[in-house]
């Protein structure tokens, strides 16, 4: 696969990229580095030149000036662009808890399919499981970013801006129904 360099005004940003969000002072920092390193990993784009991975460096890059930036061109098909779109910010931690939640899920609708799995003669595994296998992180792991989802809105919102961290899921999720309330209630107060 060969590394080329392509006109920055060319390539485009993937409107169904996992990641909704992108911190300003980080792209202008990534910039700044570029500005004395250059893009160190190529930007991975498909045949129309809309990004696969790497939609932070090609807007670092634009604030940093560049013409051109270096670029594979991958033939890919829409799971696959997707699941590496999710490992790549999930692995880098520059995806939020509830766009990482929001990617699982979709993931494993689109593209979990246990009949398929049992034709090609294994043993299909747990939804959670499987997201597990395909992105390298522990049931766990995986289980905490699905909680999310189950959550009330206002722990979802207390978690997106950060006032609660995301690992106090599995303790609501845990409580039981009579209590939740509460318990929610004195989490969003700062009592727990």
């Amino acid at each position: 696969m060969n590394i080329i360099e392509i006109e920055i005004g060319k390539i485009k940003a993937d409107s169904a990229q996992p990641r909704t969000t992108i911190d300003e002072i980080i792209l202008k920092e990534m910039a700044k580095s570029i500005l004395t390193e250059g893009v160190i990993n190529p930007i991975e784009i498909d045949s129309e030149f809309v990004i696969i991975t790497g939609e932070r460096r090609w807007r670092a890059a634009q604030i940093a000036g560049l013409k051109t930036v270096p670029v594979k061109i991958l033939d890919i098909k829409e799971d696959e662009r997707f699941m590496r779109q999710i490992i790549e910010n999930i692995h880098t931690e520059e995806i939020s808890f509830a766009d990482t939640a929001h990617a699982l899920q979709k993931l494993k609708d689109k593209y979990f399919h246990p009949a398929k799995i049992l034709a090609e003669g294994g043993r299909p595994p747990t939804g959670i499981t499987w997201l597990a296998q395909k992105t390298g992180k522990s049931v766990g792991w995986v289980r905490e970013k699905l909680d999310y989802l189950e959550a009330s809105k206002p722990i979802q919102e207390a978690i997106k801006k950060g006032k609660v961290p995301g690992r106090i899921l599995r303790a609501i999720k845990q409580t039981p129904p009579q209590y939740k309330k509460d318990v929610e209630r004195k989490i969003l107060g700062g009592e727990f």
